[in-house]
């Protein structure tokens, strides 16, 4: 890997073993509005939402599908968050972590055996199989706690598909679906419940995105 980005990468796991196969993957790091971050529970242990690249396909594309086939979700990759290598007895996993937006949900996901959780960043750091993914989780939570303060909500909007979308202070948007049972929002269906929720905070991923660029 010439690339200086993997060659100032940090490093985990055993590298001695010999025969890997060389496996890049791309993640996502993502919390929510109570703090918690998204890991997906499959057969073989704990891992942030994505998986490996395919021949001819960029992370941030893989990543995509990878959350829509594990999670049900639509996404956008909003930046890289960090690189990191993996080394297991079978791969040397050079990975790309992302902050991301969730656009819509399905509720779960196509691929079987993966179900998504949602856990404090310290249970992700003990539960996740991969010390690099534990890494990552580390970088994002001390760049949102370093980020500006969480921003007011100043109106709503509906997007093109009728979801609504609170209007933050800061210019940017977030999505405040009603989709039981993952997001439960019953206020944000009726003007009253819109209306009472103005001037609440919510922390802001573009700007928490922009901040670790």
């Amino acid at each position: 890997m010439a690339n200086s980005v993997w060659d100032d990468a940090p490093r985990f796991g055993d590298e001695t073993t010999s025969r890997r196969k060389h496996r890049p993957g791309a993640y996502a790091v993502i919390g929510d509005s109570l703090g918690r971050i998204a890991v997906v529970r499959a057969s073989d242990g704990m891992f942030l939402p994505g998986g490996g690249i395919e021949p001819g396909e960029s992370p941030e594309a893989a990543l995509v599908r990878e959350a829509l086939e594990e999670c049900g979700w639509t996404i956008r990759v909003l930046s890289r968050i960090a690189v990191a290598i993996q080394f297991t007895p079978a791969f040397e996993k050079p990975s790309s972590f992302f902050a991301i937006e969730i656009l819509s949900s399905a509720g779960q996901g196509t691929e079987p055996g993966h179900k998504t959780l949602w856990r404090s960043p310290d249970a992700a750091v003990r539960e996740l199989m991969h010390q690099s993914h534990a890494w990552a989780v580390r970088q994002f939570t001390a760049a949102v706690a370093g980020a500006p303060p969480a921003r007011r909500i100043v109106a709503f909007h509906q997007d093109n598909q009728g979801h609504w979308v609170a209007d933050l202070e800061c210019g940017h948007g977030q999505h405040v679906r009603h989709d039981p049972p993952w997001q439960v929002r019953p206020w944000v269906l009726s003007p009253e419940g819109r209306t009472s929720k103005v001037g609440v905070e919510l922390l802001c991923p573009l700007c928490a995105a922009a901040r670790r660029t």
